[in-house]
């Protein structure tokens, strides 16, 4: 009788180990298979991306476009929420009657947003990507790599984050990492970190901004511009502007994405007055468009430079 349970108790084990080896095989072929769908689905992606090089819109009457729009739409509004309210419907509505879409955008996926870009359509082979707050994801710089990469193309990476965990082994994967904040104003300060999708104040290392373009990178031409410092863009919306810190020492900047947080405690009085005298004060100057704008809690907006000889003739 125990020689039969025995033999019944080794046959159950033995089935359960084929089942759990199968199993295992199963997932293991799932696992293949999803990820050549996504191969399959990122290269259809890049062959349709590609194919913006061709475009060749007339950027002057698309800007004009737009800023007709934008003045009669956005400068008319005197109330800040009201503007911070209104400004992603408005904007929109600007993209629609310029016909952005003319100018060649692609979308860069990262794992909760996404980025925009145009691909250059010259022959120039030096290309500058900075990332300012790199919040643990670079599938968005990731693939702007792969694109560039199937034009004959290199980028050189830079990215700037005070959270050292993941960040400093995940960008050295594409370019330089530095374990630092970059803010207007050199400094030790308070500044707000997302830890596990929560909002903490930390004390962090803040470089100034000039100091970091200027004697660590040694750049005089940015040409993608990702900035999300939860809540230190504010005093940088100055580089963006003329006679700006950048406009003052010759630096070129082309293509932003631009987050622009709110407090999560409040109030914002003073960020919504602020943000839009900085929409306002680009309007009036006539250098940078806003496009894409999209507002989840914080404002998310794709910026172009088409003041710029340099970014014009390149994108």
């Amino acid at each position: 009788m125990s020689q039969f349970l025995m033999k019944t108790t080794k046959n159950k084990v033995q089935r359960c180990v084929k089942i759990l080896l199968l199993f295992t095989l199963f997932l293991a072929c799932y696992k293949v298979f999803i990820a050549y769908l996504e191969d399959v689905r990122e290269e259809a992606a890049d062959e349709e991306d590609l194919q913006t090089v061709f475009m060749d819109a007339n950027k002057k009457e698309i800007f004009k476009k737009w800023l007709d729009c934008a003045k009669w739409s956005l400068l008319v509004i005197d109330d800040p929420v009201q503007f911070w309210t209104q400004f992603t419907k408005l904007t929109k509505k600007c993209d629609e009657d310029a016909e952005i879409d003319k100018l060649g955008l692609i979308t860069l996926k990262n794992k909760d947003e996404d980025k925009v870009a145009i691909l250059p359509k010259n022959n120039d082979e030096r290309h500058t990507f900075v990332t300012i707050g790199i919040g643990k994801d670079i599938t968005g710089e990731q693939r702007w790599q792969r694109k560039m990469g199937k034009l004959g193309k290199t980028v050189e990476f830079y990215g700037a984050d005070p959270m050292t965990e993941v960040n400093e082994h995940l960008y050295p994967q594409i370019g330089k990492y530095f374990p630092f904040a970059v803010a207007k104003n050199p400094g030790y300060a308070t500044a707000s970190v997302l830890i596990n999708r929560q909002y903490f104040n930390q004390s962090v290392i803040h470089v100034d901004m000039m100091y970091f373009v200027e004697r660590l990178l040694k750049l005089k031409t940015i040409d993608n511009l990702w900035m999300d410092s939860e809540g230190a863009e504010y005093d940088l919306f100055e580089i963006f502007e003329k006679d700006g810190s950048f406009d003052r020492n010759g630096i070129e900047l082309c293509q932003v994405n631009l987050e622009v947080h709110l407090s999560e405690t409040g109030p914002n009085n003073l960020h919504y007055e602020r943000f839009m005298h900085f929409v306002k004060t680009l309007i009036k100057e006539e250098r940078f468009a806003i496009f894409r704008t999209e507002e989840v809690i914080h404002m998310r907006m794709y910026m172009f430079n088409f003041d710029s000889d340099f970014c014009r003739r390149k994108y």
